[in-house]
């Protein structure tokens, strides 16, 4: 709990500029969560469907194509940005 709060402290600092409140910064955090969770769960039917011969369809690859771009390479982006 107390990790969560300190991380949840560090993105309010970083991204003051960006979120207007700390409801936006808190909702924000969850879509994240959620959208590395939905990565890891589209990932695993990825493996298994390669496993069993099955094709993957086009559809998976760009769910994890765009989670990952909006979830984890802007905010990469962001923070360097906000870094410099």
């Amino acid at each position: 709990m107390k990790r969560e709060v300190f991380k949840l402290q560090q993105i309010t600092k970083r991204d003051s500029n960006i979120f207007e409140s700390e409801e936006e910064v808190e909702v924000y955090h969850n879509q994240r969560n959620l959208a590395l969770s939905t990565i890891d769960e589209l990932t695993y039917l990825k493996i298994d469907l390669n496993d069993a011969g099955v094709p993957v369809p086009m559809f998976i690859n760009n769910a994890i194509y765009y989670l990952k771009k909006k979830y984890i390479i802007e905010d990469q982006s962001i923070g360097q940005w906000l870094r410099k």
